[in-house]
Order: C-alpha cells, then sequence, then structure tokens
C-alpha cells in the first residue's frame, strides 16, 4: 500500500490533524531564497523547514499530522526524507483547488478540525497549533495572516469547497483579505491570528536568524550558510 493513499484507511477520530503544506525543495515554491542563497544552500534550508514544521506538529495537541506534498512526482522523496508521517499529494489545478481537496480529503475521514500550514514560516511560535484549534470552539475558519498580506495557517471545522473557489489564488498578496472577505459573505465565523514573517527573501532569513523561536533543523541549516 503506498503512503500517500493510507489515509482513506485510516480509523476515524474526531481529534485534530495537521497539514503541511510541503513543496520539494527543489520546487519553483521552495527556490525563492536562491538568490541570495546558493540553490544548494536553498534546498538544505527548504528540507530543515519541512522537519521543523514536522517537529512542531510533534509537540502539538494532534492526532494526527500529514506532509501534503507536491509536485505529485516527488513522493518518493518525501518518503525516503520523512518516514513515519503520512503522505498526502495535492491534487488539483491551482493552490486554491489543492488546497480544498486537501482539508476536504482529511476531514471526510473524521480529523476535526483539520489545521494547514505554509512551510516557509518554519518559526512558528509552539503554541500556535493549541491556539488555532482552542479558536475554532467558537468559530468556522481561524486564519494566521502572514506580513506580507498572504497567509501562514488555514484552519477549519469542515470543509469550505466554495471558499477555495472563490479566492483569486494568483495574488498571493491578498490572499488573507479576500479569503476573510469571502468567508464573511459565506456566513463563516473567522477567527484571526497574530501576524507572522515569511522566509522567501534576504529580509525574511535576516528575520529568521533573529527569530527567539527558531528550531533545531533550521538553526543548523543557517549555520552552514554562515548566519
Amino acid at each position: 500500500m503506498k503512503r500517500d493513499k493510507q489515509v482513506v484507511n485510516l480509523v476515524r477520530t474526531s481529534d485534530a490533524a495537521m497539514l503541511i503544506l510541503a513543496a520539494h525543495p527543489s520546487s519553483d515554491e521552495a527556490t525563492k531564497l536562491s538568490p541570495p542563497l546558493t540553490p544548494e544552500q536553498a534546498f538544505a534550508l527548504h528540507e530543515a523547514f519541512l522537519r521543523d514544521l514536522v517537529e512542531l506538529s510533534m509537540d502539538s495537541p494532534i492526532a494526527a499530522r500529514f506532509l501534503c506534498y507536491w509536485p505529485p512526482d516527488s513522493r518518493d522523496w518525501f518518503n525516503a526524507n520523512f518516514a513515519g508521517i503520512d503522505l498526502v499529494q495535492q491534487r488539483g489545478d491551482g493552490p486554491g483547488e489543492r488546497l480544498s481537496h486537501a482539508f476536504e480529503q482529511i476531514l471526510t475521514i473524521g480529523y476535526t478540525p483539520v489545521i494547514a500550514v505554509r512551510a516557509d514560516y518554519p518559526d512558528l511560535p509552539p503554541d500556535v497549533i493549541t491556539e488555532a484549534i482552542g479558536l475554532l470552539a467558537s468559530c468556522d475558519l481561524v486564519l494566521g495572516p502572514s506580513t506580507h498580506g498572504d497567509y501562514y495557517l488555514l484552519a477549519l471545522n469542515e470543509p469550505a469547497p466554495e471558499l477555495f473557489r472563490r479566492v483569486d489564488w494568483s495574488k498571493p498578496g491578498s490572499r488573507c483579505k479576500q479569503v476573510l472577505a469571502h468567508a464573511r459573505k459565506l456566513g463563516m465565523a473567522a477567527s484571526v491570528m497574530d501576524e507572522w514573517h515569511v522566509v522567501h527573501d534576504a529580509r525574511g532569513l535576516q528575520t529568521l536568524r533573529e527569530s527567539n523561536t527558531l528550531r533545531t533543523y533550521s538553526k543548523a541549516a543557517l549555520a552552514e550558510t554562515g548566519g
């Protein structure tokens, strides 16, 4: 049985699950740090980001964790490098459809709520998942906005395919505002968490180096870059 198909056989539960939205380190989504880093340094740092988010998931009060990987042909790499964590392939045309499908897949088997976290926010505070779960007790949607207008966390109690269809995902600088606006139009109650910084350029790298929530793998990979 291939691990990215295991989810259909998991025991149903009412507990929370975490989705780590994971692009392969050589994909376009993961190479924004080259330059200023070399391609090899950017690859190693992105892999470290993923490992730190897996570590965050292990420290969080959730029942299950999944690496939701992209692109489709990267399954073997994730399978070889992240043993012990379930893999879910991102499926669909564009980020909105892929995200909607991932939520629906995990919510449908019984995990609730589901919290999705993006890989370019590796130093999220340790209580971020706990906070999101708590907020979802009294709302439908929790959104963690980035300082660049995008999002670092999105959490739901139920599938919301219409919400994902309405957002123009090609405009990352306005994704957060769009999600909130369309959620209101759909009658969804939303909670917004504190902003967090994205790591996708030289400025983000410097912020990461100064972070007091930097985790083990990112710290080691940054040291290799001279940071």
